[in-house]
């Protein structure tokens, strides 16, 4: 049996670049997303072949199930999601695998990744190698009647009533209060996830929510005020934003 050519080129097991992708991918999402964001890699049989958990423990049969029954009607590229009031979204990042991410904000955040989401697509497939499809019978096996049928093991769906979020607490970065005249930025169109924007326009959006100024949301992204002013300038142009003047006592 051969080996791999990863595995030749760089002397690692399979475990080992496994581990690397999931590091690139998770270090892509940080600077994606100022919310926290969890990840599953599940190829198109349903083997999960990495996942954040427990965050996704309470989804993984909705996962699995959803990816048997449509992988196959979505193309490379495609994002969708598809389970209203639950934050996942699937990403088809190649042939044989998708990527799920979960997050306790808005879903429609989440497609921000379709921005990288086909970086690691090759390493990906030529790690999860050939995939052993069931194939059906052609005619169902003759059966006497006379012979009862064992009773088939089914797993029993979660209870869907009792699905809870299981969130660590959001860090979040302690401003000085500040009194004066402010600018609140708002979004005023609503993000389809097929927009291109440079990754510190798409961090600045994410706090355009009508209650951080332009001076907070400069210190909660880090981006330099300089830049944020540019990023404001352009947005306003493209009709995505508008500016609002509050006062704070």
């Amino acid at each position: 049996m051969g080996i791999s050519p990863l595995i030749d080129e760089y002397l690692e097991t399979k475990e080992e670049l496994w581990d690397r992708i999931i590091t690139e991918i998770k270090k892509s999402i940080i600077k994606l997303f100022v919310t926290r964001v969890y990840m599953a890699i599940i190829s198109e049989e349903g083997t999960v072949h990495y996942v954040d958990s427990p965050a996704f423990d309470q989804y993984l049969y909705f996962i699995q199930d959803y990816i048997l029954q449509n992988f196959n009607n979505l193309q490379v590229g495609d994002a969708t999601i598809p389970f209203g009031g639950i934050s996942l979204a699937f990403f088809k990042v190649s042939p044989k695998a998708v990527i799920v991410l979960h997050s306790k904000g808005p879903s429609g955040q989440l497609l921000a990744f379709k921005a990288v989401m086909l970086k690691w697509a090759s390493r990906i497939d030529e790690l999860i190698g050939n995939i052993d499809k069931i194939i059906p019978p052609s005619k169902p096996p003759d059966i006497n009647e006379t012979t009862p049928l064992p009773k088939p093991k089914l797993v029993e769906p979660p209870d869907t009533s009792k699905i809870e979020l299981f969130e660590e607490p959001e860090k979040k970065p302690v401003l000085k209060k500040r009194t004066g005249v402010y600018r609140i930025p708002i979004l005023k169109k609503k993000l389809t996830g097929k927009e291109k924007f440079p990754l510190e326009t798409i961090k600045f959006m994410q706090y355009c929510n009508g209650t951080s100024s332009i001076e907070e949301i400069a210190e909660k992204t880090n981006v330099p005020r300089l830049k944020v002013d540019i990023i404001i300038r352009e947005l306003i142009k493209k009709g995505y934003i508008k500016l609002k003047r509050i006062l704070r006592s």
